[in-house]
């Protein structure tokens, strides 16, 4: 191990040997020196180490001159040097100093780099944990996530579509298609009552997730049907020489539907990537699409909708299960729609399979005015008002004979022919009695013959 300079320069137990004044002179030395140079802290391997050149060689040179004198200062010496030599303590002192300066910059320089790598080291372990905690609380952060989402779903599920009391004698219709083309309500239908305690169900949603879901709004619709009695009366006629005039109005039902509707929400998580950041890393959580649940609102009654408007002697002739009588025909069949005309109701009438179904069903072991009455489809007015209009019109029976006489007509074969003959019978001329007869005969061709003279009677009479 390599020895210190002070323990190189040190005279130790050896003081005795050397003459005082030698001692002292050296003593005085070592002192000067070491107010410049810590002798402790640089060893002869520094001398190597960080003295180049001709300056190790003077180093050299120094320590040999030096120990040179002090050979020359022990007390059985007969002849003692007078002085301490003065090149040491100057030259000397000053390769000492710029050795101890050079180790002192490059244990700097180490400890700085030392420090470095201290700092380096450190820095990357805390990189480290940091990375391993943006990892835990990452997974943390996805298993909220997950638990929110299992939370929400578990609270929506709770949720079942309320059940629309459709009375039992209506079940087995549908009385939407009613109307060919039923309204639903506006978009702001979803009011900000109905949107509290959706964006209530939202908000106990993680934060992060709330955006990524989306809410569908819909509604569903139900209908029940009721009835309001009017007379619809045909539009002006002229005749001839007559001021306008008006034919009575014809007794008809204005159908109603009363629309209830349930206002649905679904809740719908988006496939979308979810920025996670945490201690400067960026992760990342991926939504898988799903349907998350639905919250209902409802039956509420939204309003009254017009369905159609029908004639009461259409509605016999439903009841009485009739593909049609006189004055009231089929005039287009496009299923499930027929086409009818009512002699005078101003309009043809549409109506679907699922409607004439309904009345003649509902009518089987009853009237008319009853059925509705029962079904609370009127009030007790109407339902009077309907029954004395079926009343007049009464189904009818196959007539035993011509209005006006007390005999059957007989046939000849040519139903034209018979219809002409029977009106002249009655007192019309030939050229009415000839187009009323064409006229029947073209439009109700599979009518009985006293039938056909019926309608040819109207016909005149119009």
């Amino acid at each position: 191990m390599s020895k210190t300079m002070n323990q190189l320069l040190q005279l130790g137990q050896n003081t005795e040997k050397f003459h005082p004044t030698a001692v002292k002179n050296y003593q005085e030395f070592l002192n000067d020196i070491s107010k410049a140079v810590p002798l402790d802290a640089i060893t002869e391997d520094d001398a190597k180490k960080f003295l180049f050149g001709s300056e190790y060689i003077n180093y050299i040179d120094n320590i040999s001159s030096l120990f040179e004198w002090l050979n020359k200062c022990f007390l059985n010496n007969k002849v003692y040097p007078d002085s301490f030599p003065v090149w040491g303590t100057s030259g000397f002192k000053g390769l000492l100093l710029r050795l101890y300066q050079r180790k002192l910059y490059c244990q700097m320089e180490t400890d700085a780099h030392n420090r470095e790598q201290v700092r380096a080291q450190q820095e990357s372990r805390q990189k480290e944990l940091e990375w391993q905690k943006a990892q835990v609380e990452h997974q943390l952060w996805a298993d909220r996530l997950n638990k929110s989402l299992d939370t929400l779903k578990a609270n929506l599920s709770k949720n079942t579509c309320p059940a629309f009391q459709t009375p039992a004698w209506l079940k087995d219709y549908s009385p939407s298609v009613w109307i060919k083309e039923p309204s639903g309500p506006t978009e702001d239908w979803f009011t900000a009552n109905k949107n509290i305690p959706i964006a209530a169900n939202k908000s106990k949603l993680e934060k992060s997730l709330q955006n990524h879901v989306d809410i569908s709004y819909f509604y569903q619709d139900y209908y029940l049907p009721s009835v309001q009695y009017e007379t619809v009366s045909p539009q002006l006629v002229s005749v001839k020489g007559h001021p306008l005039k008006t034919k009575p109005g014809v007794p008809c039902l204005k159908w109603w539907l009363a629309t209830h509707i349930i206002s649905i929400a679904e809740f719908h998580v988006n496939d979308r990537t979810i920025p996670d950041v945490r201690y400067g890393y960026e992760l990342q959580g991926q939504c898988t699409p799903e349907k998350l649940g639905t919250v209902y609102y409802g039956p509420e009654f939204w309003k009254y909708q017009n369905a159609l408007v029908v004639p009461v002697s259409l509605l016999a002739v439903l009841a009485w299960g009739k593909a049609q009588l006189t004055g009231i025909e089929i005039v287009k069949r496009s299923a499930p729609w027929n086409v009818y005309r009512v002699n005078g109701f101003p309009d043809e009438i549409t109506l679907h399979d699922d409607f004439r179904r309904f009345v003649c069903d509902m009518t089987k072991k009853t009237s008319l005015d009853k059925a509705l009455l029962d079904r609370k489809m009127c009030d007790t007015e109407t339902a009077g008002l309907v029954k004395v209009t079926l009343e007049k019109l009464k189904e009818p029976e196959a007539p035993a004979a011509v209005p006006g006489t007390t005999s059957e007509p007989e046939s000849t074969g040519n139903p034209y022919m018979d219809v002409v003959t029977a009106l002249a019978g009655l007192g019309y001329p030939n050229s009415g009695a000839a187009g009323a007869a064409k006229y029947v005969c073209q439009k109700y061709p599979h009518e009985t013959l006293v039938d056909k003279i019926k309608i040819a009677l109207q016909y005149l009479s119009q």
